[in-house]
């Protein structure tokens, strides 16, 4: 956490105030960002990594090295092809949905992780997210589900067990939970007491088919 403290003091937070300020006087938001308003996102994601790196690493040389492996392995990943969109939610932006979004102690933690990681990499380990079905539970029955032998049991977590495992997580360094089933919308309840009682840093995504959605 004194990591992120510490980001959240440095000098790239006066760049990415005046990029936001000028890409307020620009047209409306979309949910979907491109154009020169995802290039000053994406220049200011990488500021803010180079400085993380600086402070993790202690080291200009390391931090460097540990960024061109960092960008090596996500152009690999990538096949070399660039992301042409990012996704805004709130005030946070996404390029992926296995990252938290940016800006955000969860993200300045995310990218800690992975730093030391790719610096020592069989040193130092740390989970980012954790898959949780918190129900068996479904009304569908979908060709390509894998849950089928399990799903419509009985519930053996509580929503306090529930809880407990993910803060157990978090005391581990998690920086995303991502919550399925069966349908997790069958937990509703539950999921606004995680989201309630959960603890700061960490992301919450939910896999879901949407049912019993309405346009309210």
């Amino acid at each position: 956490m004194q990591t992120i403290a510490a980001i959240e003091n440095l000098d790239t937070h006066l760049f990415v105030k005046e990029s936001f300020n000028a890409i307020k006087n620009d047209k409306p938001h979309s949910a979907m960002v491109h154009g020169i308003h995802k290039k000053i996102i994406k220049a200011c994601i990488w500021i803010n990594i180079f400085f993380l790196s600086i402070y993790v690493l202690k080291n200009p040389v390391r931090a460097f090295r540990v960024m061109k492996k960092l960008k090596d392995l996500r152009d690999n990943f990538r096949d070399n092809h660039s992301i042409l969109k990012y996704a805004k939610a709130g005030n946070k932006y996404y390029y992926t949905s296995n990252a938290p979004g940016w800006p955000s102690k969860a993200f300045s933690k995310y990218i800690s992780n992975n730093l030391r990681k790719l610096d020592a990499p069989f040193s130092y380990i740390a989970l980012d997210t954790i898959l949780f079905g918190i129900t068996k539970k479904c009304g569908y029955q979908c060709e390509h589900c894998f849950e089928w032998n399990a799903l419509n049991k009985p519930e053996t977590l509580s929503r306090g067990n529930l809880l407990s495992i993910i803060h157990s997580f978090q005391d581990m360094g998690i920086t995303q939970v991502q919550l399925s089933g069966g349908e997790p919308l069958n937990r509703f309840d539950d999921i606004i007491y995680i989201l309630q009682n959960i603890k700061k840093g960490t992301e919450v995504w939910l896999y879901t088919s949407g049912y019993h959605f309405t346009e309210e």
